[in-house]
């Protein structure tokens, strides 16, 4: 499995899967999915459509049955964690209007120029880019929608449907999300933050 997944994205160090994952990229090229190192996916899928981007930064994990569903460019920042049921999609997730639902089908059914494709007719729908900072927990069931920015440490409620912006360092909650807490901002940097903690565990252990 893992040999597969390397030959459809650039993958970091230590990289883990458990459980299985799929990562569908459409064009082939393994640069156009990035994960970093120290990340893991847990029976998660990735789908990435041709022209499109995922970036998945370092120390973050993907639970169980999170989908990420890219047909323009989905970034995921360091230490991010994204809880199982969440589906992260930077378009509508279907082709709207008949004509453009027949040129999709016509397009991608067994025998068509571009079978089998990927998603319903993604490229065709209404899409932008998701942007989820770093430190970000996302809970369980919920769902990230095209053009939002989630800013760093914030936090995403179970079952919650995140149509516009996160500040950062905020909680939000709800269907549309909305604003409930207002978490402290840390003093240090995140990266400032990381490094301390690294040389903590490795101090502890060289002892």
């Amino acid at each position: 499995m893992l040999n597969s997944l390397h030959r459809s994205a650039t993958i970091g160090d230590h990289f883990e899967v458990d459980g299985g994952a799929s990562i569908w990229n459409e064009s082939k090229d393994p640069t156009k999915v990035v994960i970093g190192h120290h990340t893991r996916l847990t029976r998660s899928t990735i789908v990435c459509k041709a022209n499109a981007k995922v970036r998945i930064g370092n120390y973050s994990v993907l639970q169980d049955r999170v989908a990420i569903q890219c047909a323009s460019e989905i970034t995921i920042g360091n230490y991010v964690g994204i809880a199982s049921g969440t589906v992260v999609s930077d378009n509508n997730t279907h082709a709207l209007g008949a004509e453009n639902w027949i040129k999709h089908r016509i397009t991608v059914a067994p025998g068509g120029p571009g079978y089998p494709g990927l998603g319903n007719g993604w490229e065709l729908s209404d899409k932008a880019p998701i942007v989820i900072a770093d430190a970000v927990w996302i809970g369980a069931n919920c769902r990230v929608c095209k053009g939002v920015t989630i800013g760093e440490g914030a936090v995403v409620a179970s079952h919650s449907v995140v149509t516009k912006d996160v500040a950062p360092y905020t909680v939000v909650a709800g269907n549309p999300a909305k604003p409930v807490k207002q978490l402290d901002a840390p003093s240090e940097a995140i990266e400032a933050i990381a490094a301390r903690i690294l040389a903590e565990q490795n101090a502890s252990v060289s002892r």
